[in-house]
């Protein structure tokens, strides 16, 4: 019996399969313990950042969609989402007052609309999951203006990209740098 995936399905599933096989590729031991990944990190107990922006996640999508084909847009989709989601990143982003109300419904802007980045088209705004403090330190940090930028370090931890629904991002563990 064979089975025929086609479409985007068969671009998911062939993403499944890849991410299977590097993720039991990433398992074998080699047996030299001085390249173990179960050595302590230097520096451990410190936040890793990914060093990547936004800028770079516009790169990146915009580098999938070039592809007028829905299979290879899928796996991009899903490469991205791979690449990008759980990871710790320090960006540069512009708060409005009313799209960030409560520690819970706080989106921001990741790109200046009105100045250098007028050109960028992506419209997604990443939510920020935040604590009573780190709230409070935006309401601080922008009280009487109707917009201003800030620095904040999380982690991606939801990434909803496809070709079905609208691009969003959302990050937890929010610091206000």
């Amino acid at each position: 019996m064979t089975l025929t995936i086609t479409g985007p399905a068969r671009a998911i599933a062939l993403a499944a399969l890849v991410s299977t096989l590097a993720a039991s590729a990433a398992c074998t031991d080699s047996g030299d313990d001085s390249r173990s990944s179960r050595a302590a990190p230097s520096g451990a107990g410190r936040a890793s950042f990914d060093p990547r922006s936004q800028y770079d996640l516009a790169r990146a999508l915009a580098e999938v969609e070039k592809s007028r084909d829905p299979d290879r847009v899928a796996l991009g989709y899903h490469e991205i989402r791979t690449s990008w989601t759980g990871k710790r990143y320090r960006w540069r982003v512009r708060v409005i007052e009313p799209l960030c109300r409560s520690r819970v419904a706080c989106n921001v802007l990741p790109f200046d609309r009105a100045g250098r980045d007028k050109a960028i088209v992506h419209g997604w705004m990443p939510q920020l999951i935040l604590d009573e403090a780190s709230f409070a330190a935006i309401r601080r940090t922008c009280a009487g203006v109707p917009s201003c930028e800030i620095g904040v370090e999380g982690t991606l931890s939801q990434l909803t990209l496809d070709t079905e629904n609208p691009t969003s991002l959302q990050f937890r563990d929010v610091n206000l740098l």
